[in-house]
């Protein structure tokens, strides 16, 4: 496993993982505040999950919109 971790198509893997998928959960934490669920339990945690979601969706489309 450790060679296949530090391979050269592994690096790629990593890099292109870090600059698309990354980069949302930061933008979730830092920019809309939030870091941890409030709700107890997996529906009331997948409801708050889905408005977080919501949130960074319409704060994305309203970027997209005033470019």
């Amino acid at each position: 496993m450790r060679e296949k971790v530090q391979s050269d198509e592994a690096e790629v893997k990593c890099k292109e993982r870090r600059s698309t998928v990354e980069s949302v959960f930061g933008i979730i934490e830092h920019v809309l505040g939030f870091t941890r669920f409030l709700l107890h339990g997996l529906g009331n945690v997948k409801i708050e999950g889905a408005f977080v979601t919501l949130a960074y969706n319409c704060k994305r489309l309203a970027g997209l919109r005033a470019a």
